[in-house]
C-alpha cells in the first residue's frame, strides 16, 4: 500500500484514508435517505456500523479460502496482517447480505427499507475508496494516454475504471430511488449492477484463472448476480410495494446528473494527480 504518512510507529497510507472517507460519506448519504424515508434512523445507524464490521471480515474470510489458500495455510499469521491487502469486495456483499437477514429478524426491522437505503451510500463510498487504492491492472497492450507507470510498465487503471462504474450505479440508484415499485429493489439492482461492474473490471486486473481470461473472482461475480437476480424476482412477487412513488421532476435529473460528472472529473484529476 501507498503510504503517505508515519507518525511514530503509526502509518497512513493512502488507500486507508480514501476507504475511511468513502464509509463516512457512504453513512452520511445513507442516514440522510433513511431521515427521508422516515425510517428509524438511530437503527439504521447501528445497522450500517455492524455492517462495516461484518464486511471486513467476511471479506478477509472469502479472499482467503477463494483467492489464496495455500499461501495462508503455510503463513497463518498472514491472514490477520490486513494492512499487506487481501480483502474481497464480494465476501463482503456475501457476507453482510447474510448478516442483514438475520439481523433485521432479530431486530425486527425491514430488511428491504435498511437495503434500499444502504446501497446508495455503499456505491459511493465504493467511489472514493477506489480512488485511492493501489492495486493495478493487466499491462496494456498499447501505450494508452490513461495507463499509469508502475515498476517499468504501462498498467491499467482499473481503480479508476471501477471507480467511475461505481459513480455510474449510484446514479442509477439516486435517480430509482423515489419510484421504485417495491422494497428492496434497489438492493436488488445494487447487487445486479455491482457483479456487472466486476466482471467488467476483471478481464483487466490480474488474479488466478480459472479456464483462459475467467479468473476466480469472474465466477464469485456470477454468483453475486445469481444472488440478485433471485432478490429482485423474489423480492417482487414476495416484498412490500412502496406506498410513496414520484415521478422525478427534469430538473432534479439534470441536478443529479451535474452533480455525480463535476463529482466524477474530480475523482478521475485527483486519482491521476496523485500517481
Amino acid at each position: 500500500m501507498e503510504r503517505i504518512l508515519t507518525i511514530g510507529n503509526i502509518s497512513v497510507y493512502l488507500f486507508g484514508l480514501t476507504v475511511a472517507l468513502g464509509l463516512l460519506s457512504g453513512i452520511f448519504i445513507s442516514y440522510q435517505e433513511s431521515k427521508r424515508r422516515r425510517l428509524d434512523s438511530d437503527s439504521f445507524f447501528n445497522f450500517a456500523i455492524y455492517s462495516i464490521i461484518v464486511a471486513i471480515v467476511s471479506a478477509r474470510i472469502f479472499y482467503i479460502f477463494v483467492f489464496d489458500p495455500k499461501y495462508y495455510m503455510e503463513n497463518p499469521k498472514e491472514i490477520f496482517h490486513i494492512s499487506n491487502g487481501g480483502l474481497s469486495i464480494q465476501g463482503a456483499l456475501f457476507g453482510t447480505i447474510i448478516f442483514g437477514l438475520i439481523y433485521s429478524k432479530l431486530k425486527k426491522i425491514s430488511f428491504y427499507d435498511f437495503g434500499d437505503v444502504a446501497v446508495l451510500g455503499l456505491s459511493f463510498g465504493q467511489f472514493i475508496g477506489r480512488i485511492g487504492c493501489d492495486v493495478y491492472g493487466k499491462q496494456m497492450a498499447s501505450n494508452y494516454p490513461w495507463g499509469i507507470w508502475h515498476n517499468g510498465q504501462l498498467l491499467h487503471p482499473v481503480q479508476i475504471y471501477e471507480a467511475v462504474l461505481d459513480l455510474v450505479l449510484f446514479t442509477w440508484l439516486m435517480l430509482r430511488r423515489k419510484n421504485s415499485k417495491f422494497k428492496g429493489q434497489l438492493l436488488a439492482e445494487y447487487i445486479i449492477g455491482f457483479a456487472i461492474i466486476r466482471g467488467i473490471v476483471e478481464f483487466f486486473r490480474i488474479n488466478p484463472a480459472v479456464v483462459g481470461d475467467i479468473t476466480v473472482a469472474h465466477i464469485s461475480s456470477l454468483g453475486l448476480m445469481i444472488v440478485g437476480l433471485i432478490f429482485y424476482f423474489v423480492l417482487k412477487s414476495i416484498a412490500p410495494i412502496r406506498e410513496e412513488r414520484h415521478k422525478i421532476a427534469p430538473k432534479e435529473v439534470i441536478a443529479v446528473l451535474v452533480s455525480v460528472v463535476s463529482i466524477g472529473i474530480i475523482g478521475i484529476i485527483i486519482f491521476f494527480m496523485i500517481r
